[in-house]
C-alpha cells in the first residue's frame, strides 16, 4: 500500500511540475514549425566538467540540425576554480561562448537583448527544480525571443527511496538528447563535440615519450578525487589496487587537480606510479587518458574525460544520488560499481560520517572487473 501511494504521489508530483512548464512554454513562445529555421541560437547550460562533458552530444544535435544558424552559448562555471564548457568545447562551431560567472547581470541582460535571438535552447540540469526552470523561461521571454524549449522537471526528492528501485534514470547525455528529440531534432548524429588542439596532442605525446607511457597496453589510469568527500573511495582502497597493478608491471598514472597532488604522492610506492595530480589542463589530462587501457575513478569530472575519449572507465558511485543519472555509457565496456543495499542510500547529503557505501566496493571487485577490460 505504502508503494502504491508513493508511485501515485511521485507521479503526480512530476506530471503537475511539468503541465506547468509545458503550458508556459506553449503560452509564451511560439513552437517551430517543420523545416524553420532559426538564424541565431542562444544555447543556455550551466556547470562545470562533468554537466559540461554530458552537455557535448547535445550540442552538436543542435549544430547538425540547423547548420547555417549562428550559435551562441550562454554558460556559467560557478567558481573562478571550476572547468566551464568554454575551456572544453570546440569554439570553431560556434559563434560566441558566453560565462556569465562575476558578470553584471544588468549589462547581460542588455547584451543578449541586443542579439535579437531567435530561438531559445535550455539544456537544464537533471535536479535543476521547476521555480528555477520557470525563471529562466520567463528571462528567455523578457528577451522578447519567439522560440524556446528545454524545460523539464527529471527530479523530485518526493519518497527518494521509492525512486530509487522503482524509478528508471536515464544518464544525462540521454536525457538531454531525449529533451531535444521531444521538440522534433533527429538526434541520431550525436558526437562528443570536444576541443581538438594540435599543440596539446603534441605535448601529452612528448610527454608519454619522455617517462616512456606510449604502451597503452601496460597504463591504468586513477582518479582518487572527487568535489565530495563523501563521493571518494577509500585511499587505502586505491593503495591496495596500484600494489596489485604494479606487482605485475603495469605503469599506474594518477590524474586530478592540485588539491589531489599531496595525497596521491602517498600512493608513490615505486618508480611504475606517476603522479599527473595538478600537472595537466582538462583536455591534456583527455588527450593523457588516451594512453591507458582503463580508468579507475571515482564519480567525477574525469570520468567523463576518459569516456568522452574512448578509454574505458571502472566508475565507482557513493549512493548518495539517484542511480543512472551520472553513469558512464552503458556500451559494454564501462563498468559501475554502486552500493544498492545501503539503508541509508539517496540520501543526498553533502557530508558523510562513516561513506559505508564507498567502503562496501572492495578492491577485489574493483580489480576483477578492470582485469576483465585489460583482458578484452
Amino acid at each position: 500500500m505504502k508503494q502504491f501511494l508513493a508511485k501515485i504521489i511521485v507521479n503526480a508530483d512530476y506530471g503537475l511540475k511539468n503541465l506547468l512548464l509545458n503550458c508556459s512554454q506553449k503560452l509564451l513562445f511560439k513552437r517551430l514549425k517543420a523545416g524553420e529555421t532559426p538564424g541565431k541560437i542562444i544555447i543556455f547550460r550551466t556547470g562545470s566538467i562533468g554537466d559540461s562533458i554530458c552537455a557535448l552530444p547535445a550540442i552538436s544535435v543542435i549544430r547538425n540540425n540547423f547548420p547555417k544558424a549562428t550559435i551562441d552559448i550562454l554558460t556559467n562555471s560557478g567558481s573562478a576554480d571550476f572547468v566551464s564548457l568554454d575551456k572544453l568545447i570546440d569554439k570553431t562551431q560556434f559563434h560566441a561562448i558566453i560565462n556569465y560567472f562575476g558578470e553584471n547581470k544588468r549589462i547581460l541582460f542588455k547584451t543578449l537583448k541586443k542579439n535579437s535571438y531567435d530561438l531559445f535552447i535550455d539544456l537544464t540540469q537533471y535536479d535543476a527544480r521547476w521555480t528555477k526552470q520557470m525563471k529562466t523561461l520567463l528571462f528567455a521571454r523578457s528577451l522578447g525571443i519567439k522560440h524556446a524549449f528545454g524545460w523539464r522537471v527529471s527530479q523530485t526528492m518526493l519518497f527518494k527511496k521509492y525512486q530509487e528501485v522503482s524509478r528508471i534514470f536515464i544518464n544525462e547525455r540521454d536525457r538531454l538528447l531525449a529533451l531535444l528529440a521531444v521538440q522534433g531534432l533527429d538526434t541520431t548524429s550525436s558526437y562528443f563535440i570536444a576541443a581538438k588542439e594540435e599543440n596539446t596532442t603534441r605535448k601529452i605525446i612528448r610527454v608519454m615519450e619522455e617517462l616512456q607511457l606510449t604502451d597503452k597496453s601496460r597504463n591504468i589510469g586513477v582518479v582518487i578525487g572527487s568535489k565530495l568527500e563523501r563521493n571518494k573511495w577509500p585511499l587505502d582502497y586505491f593503495k591496495r589496487i596500484i600494489e596489485n597493478y604494479t606487482n605485475r608491471d603495469y605503469k599506474i598514472l594518477i590524474f586530478g587537480g592540485k588539491e589531489d597532488k599531496e595525497k596521491a604522492e602517498t600512493l608513490r610506492i615505486n618508480k611504475n606510479i606517476i603522479n599527473f595530480c595538478g600537472t595537466f589542463l582538462p583536455l591534456e589530462t583527455a588527450e593523457a587518458m588516451k594512453f591507458c587501457s582503463v580508468v579507475i575513478t571515482n564519480d567525477t569530472g574525469p570520468m567523463h574525460l576518459s569516456y568522452m575519449v574512448k578509454t574505458p572507465v571502472v566508475a565507482l558511485f557513493s549512493s548518495r544520488d539517484f542511480p543512472g543519472k551520472w553513469y558512464p555509457p552503458k556500451d559494454g565496456i564501462n563498468k559501475v560499481f554502486r552500493s544498492e543495499e545501503v539503508e541509508c542510500s539517496a540520501c543526498f547529503k553533502r557530508e558523510c560520517r562513516n561513506n559505508i557505501c564507498m567502503k562496501r566496493i572492495t578492491p577485489q571487485m574493483v580489480i576483477a572487473a578492470t582485469d576483465l577490460i585489460l583482458k578484452r
